[in-house]
């Protein structure tokens, strides 16, 4: 479950096929640490009293980590224990858990100094970890907000997989009141950082947040409706052309509409993201009659090339008619 020399130089050389082995996009269930991280969780379930065996190697291994000298630090095992202890979060936080208390502690003392470790690979971990234990409740709502603010550091990181991480990272931090409030005065920066990712990488997750934000932040978000529109507009048709143009050097005969790839599953989520939009926005016909114009593009795209998502186009168009 550690990272592989390859991984490592993917991190650097092209972060992009990193993400998409990590986030397990069409990855082969055969692939080493897929294939190990479900004997984990099976081993888990099978034999679930040694489960605080394998947590107690985790304990170690992190142990070690803290302690060693910053030269002679081991960041390759401290990326695959926290690997590990994040792919047994559902059983650690188990109703009959006796180690649900220790958790908190757990990620302050070894995970929150990651976020600002050296290595980027550390920096994406830490974001991955807190997302896995999204449900923990924190007695101490100061590491709520320790976490929302090195997530929202993460995000503007130099390294392409920490940002879409710590994205990814945001969006469960949004059920709890101290953070809605927070994120606020944040949400129209945060969705313009979201926008810009989505044009980094086409991951499909990233448009789920999106539609996430849109849906719980509507009120903060109507005066900037219109511009959002444009740019998830923009975000759409760049990649409908990215996949007509792949569609093009196809050399079989099917359809357009029989293969689906990361680009289509992104943009059938930024499509959604629109209609999740337009439907925050129905006490404001004013606004909506002003998108109408600015999404008609997206609508035209898709039905003039038969795209698959022309069920949805079809209900965004119906939406615009019934403000009418």
């Amino acid at each position: 479950m550690c990272l592989s020399e390859e991984d490592v130089e993917k991190f650097d050389s092209d972060p992009e096929e990193y993400l998409h082995h990590k986030l397990n996009y069409y990855e082969e269930v055969s692939a080493p640490d897929i294939a190990a991280t479900n004997f984990l969780v099976t081993l888990t379930k099978v034999r679930r009293k040694n489960t605080f065996t394998i947590l107690a190697f985790v304990n170690t291994i992190v142990n070690e980590y803290e302690t060693a000298k910053e030269g002679e630090k081991n960041h390759i095992a401290k990326e695959g224990a926290l690997r590990m202890i994040g792919t047994l979060s559902s059983v650690i936080l188990g109703k009959k858990s006796p180690i649900a208390e220790q958790v908190e502690y757990f990620l302050v003392r070894y995970v929150f100094p990651d976020f600002r470790n050296t290595q980027g690979f550390l920096r994406a971990r830490a974001c991955d970890t807190v997302e896995k234990f999204e449900q923990l409740d924190f007695k101490d709502p100061n590491n709520l907000l320790i976490i929302y603010r090195n997530i929202l550091e993460c995000m503007a990181d130099s390294e392409l997989p920490v940002r879409v991480e710590a994205a990814l990272a945001l969006q469960p931090l949004i059920r709890h009141d101290i953070i809605r409030v927070n994120m606020q005065q944040n949400i129209p920066q945060i969705m313009q950082q979201l926008l810009k990712l989505a044009n980094e990488v086409d991951v499909d997750s990233l448009s789920n947040v999106m539609e996430d934000f849109v849906e719980v932040f509507a009120a903060e978000l109507t005066p900037f409706a219109v511009a959002l529109s444009e740019q998830l507009r923009d975000t759409y048709l760049r990649i409908v052309r990215e996949l007509l143009e792949k569609n093009d050097k196809r050399d079989d005969d099917e359809g357009y509409g029989d293969y689906l790839d990361d680009k289509s599953i992104t943009a059938l989520g930024v499509l959604q993201t629109i209609g999740t939009l337009i439907l925050t926005l129905e006490s404001t016909p004013d606004v909506l009659l002003h998108m109408e114009s600015i999404l008609m593009p997206v609508i035209k795209v898709t039905l003039e090339n038969k795209l698959y998502g022309k069920q949805k186009y079809t209900s965004i168009s119906q939406e615009f008619w019934l403000t009418e």
